[in-house]
């Protein structure tokens, strides 16, 4: 719903956020979203291991 409504910039697809090494389990489930007026410039998930939902790291642009 949200990437249908194109109210919304950011990255709906990408690196997973989430792990769950014991049921070999790893998806994107942690989002970062703006105004639809920003354009993304860098997406990026950090790997951490101190829990399991890893950084994600976003930088936007207002569009000119």
């Amino acid at each position: 719903m949200l990437r249908a409504s194109g109210k919304f910039a950011g990255e709906f697809d990408g690196a997973p956020t989430y792990f769950e090494p014991e049921a070999n389990r790893a998806e994107r489930i942690d989002y970062i979203f703006a105004p639809a007026g920003w354009e993304l410039l860098e997406s990026r998930v950090i790997s951490d291991d101190t829990s399991d939902h890893r950084p994600l790291v976003c930088r936007f642009r207002v569009k000119p």
